[in-house]
């Protein structure tokens, strides 16, 4: 048995391509060097060693990787009531099994779906013997009040989750909500991350993303990047821009659209808007943006950013991004994004889902000298002071012990 050094099982229980893998990535380049040992679970633990051969392959022996998933192929839950936590203790014995190497703690990379899932375990045990910590990305049970079915649902949820032994602390990436949430996990210790994302360009910008600021000519890009869910106020961004006066501005939309997220009659209207071929302010690329440099690539010729989710309250890596590529933003009033807008001077804030608004916010960042003014007000690098990787390395240690 390899002896020596603290053995972190990093489980990610609803992997996707993306935001999930650069993720793994980010935790892998800051847990190595510290000299840990990694077990990673998931659903691609082959896409995940192949990424460590390539890019840390000095650390390869120190990191083994078996699969694990809650979402059958169609991306549904298929754990069984209660069995979730006994679910990952199983993978996690398997996986000491497999490699040689006892445990030291477990962290869970999305613990959202552990909290979500925590009244399946009425009645039963959560049989989870294990050291654990987690990061809970949406805790929106402390940002709103939804219906009161709901309410309860997530109560149940929380008070349950709350129970369970054994935890070394617990990650939010919403400032917003540290004193209320702490005021229910007294005895847990509770640690706000940056949210941290991929900062590179390409040395050469591609010539498809180049031809789009061509396009665009004198006019300011309005871009709409990532994946175009529902929750990301997709539709009002589309509404705007057949209601803007297209010698003002040029829409970029990138990026992969689910369309079986919205109702056959918002799937009708997104359609409709996406068809229209009269418009010569806009430029729509509708597929999954696989690289991450790429991705940023698309960011950086914007010079306004939508981030004006609904139904949404937490933080988004896109704010990360627009503040180190020093872009002004169009994102919601009030919870954590509007509230970081306001404190940072970010850009504007709408009201949530005003489509009126939202086309006097994009009309008023069109003007170049008003979107100057805003650029040179901004406090771009206090954002990015918190939001960079060498805090994700402080915060994420001392979580984790290591």
């Amino acid at each position: 048995m390899y002896q020596g050094n603290k053995v972190i099982v990093l489980a990610e229980p609803m992997w996707s391509e993306g935001h999930f893998e650069t993720q793994m990535q980010l935790f892998l380049s800051v847990l190595l060097p510290e000299e840990c040992r990694l077990i990673v679970l998931c659903a691609k633990p082959d896409r995940v060693m192949g990424w460590l051969a390539d890019q840390m392959p000095e650390y390869k022996k120190s990191a083994f990787a078996a699969h694990f998933t809650v979402s059958d192929r169609n991306g549904k839950k298929r754990y069984k009531r209660g069995q979730l936590w006994s679910y990952l203790a199983e993978t996690v014995k398997k996986a000491e099994e497999d490699s040689g190497w006892k445990v030291d703690l477990v962290f869970i990379t999305f613990l959202d779906v552990m909290v979500d899932g925590s009244w399946r375990t009425l009645g039963f045990r959560a049989g989870f013997d294990y050291q654990w910590a987690g990061l809970y990305f949406l805790p929106s049970f402390f940002r709103y009040k939804s219906n009161i079915i709901r309410r309860a649902i997530q109560l149940v949820n929380n008070t349950i989750f709350y129970r369970i032994k054994n935890c070394n602390g617990i990650g939010i990436l919403d400032e917003g909500i540290y004193s209320t949430m702490k005021e229910r996990v007294k005895d847990r210790e509770l640690f706000v991350f940056p949210d941290v994302t991929d900062e590179r360009l390409p040395d050469c910008i591609p010539e498809h993303i180049s031809r789009i600021r061509l396009d665009a000519g004198n006019r300011p890009i309005i871009g709409f990047v990532g994946v175009l869910q529902k929750r990301k106020g997709l539709l009002n961004y589309l509404r705007a821009m057949q209601a803007i006066d297209p010698t003002k501005c040029y829409f970029l939309l990138a990026g992969h659209l689910p369309l079986n997220e919205y109702t056959p009659a918002e799937q009708a209207e997104i359609n409709r808007l996406l068809a229209d071929q009269d418009g010569k302010n806009r430029h729509f690329e509708l597929n999954y943006i696989r690289d991450p440099v790429e991705f940023n690539a698309y960011i950086n010729i914007c010079d306004v950013l939508y981030i004006a989710y609904e139904g949404f309250y937490h933080s988004s890596g896109i704010m990360t991004k627009a503040a180190v590529f020093e872009k002004p933003v169009i994102a919601t009033k009030g919870y954590c994004m509007g509230e970081r807008v306001d404190k940072y001077r970010l850009g504007l804030t709408v009201a949530e889902g005003n489509i009126t608004e939202i086309i006097e916010a994009i009309e008023t960042l069109a003007e170049e000298k008003a979107r100057k003014q805003i650029v040179s007000e901004a406090k771009f690098d206090y954002y990015y002071d918190y939001h960079n990787a060498n805090m994700l390395q402080d915060v994420l240690c001392r979580m984790l012990s290591v």
